[in-house]
């Protein structure tokens, strides 16, 4: 069985166009990636377990105060599989 996670932009019921965006996966890809998820909360104190991506990008909402060090560190723990065992204050230059 698979399950899927999808957010939506332009749901205004005037606007004829929806775009819908995510991932589907199997239960077992899921239950792999939820202590992941679980260490972005814990290290990054995500709104509830949810990470509104675009404020995350223009840094508004829940991200507006962060400052560049704890935003790069977000961003890089997203993007590296490897950084992900564990939240570190340290910054890796590339």
């Amino acid at each position: 069985m698979l399950n899927a996670y999808l957010d939506a932009s332009g749901t205004d019921p005037t606007q004829d166009i929806i775009v819908a965006g995510g991932w589907v996966a199997s239960e077992n890809r899921w239950t792999e990636f939820q202590p992941q998820w679980e260490a972005l909360v814990d290290c990054f104190g995500a709104n509830g377990g949810r990470w509104p991506h675009t404020d995350f990008h223009s840094r508004h909402g829940q991200y507006e105060a962060w400052d560049d060090q704890k935003w790069d560190r977000a961003h890089h723990w997203r993007t590296q599989p490897d950084r992900r065992r564990g939240c570190t204050s340290q910054v890796r230059l590339q």
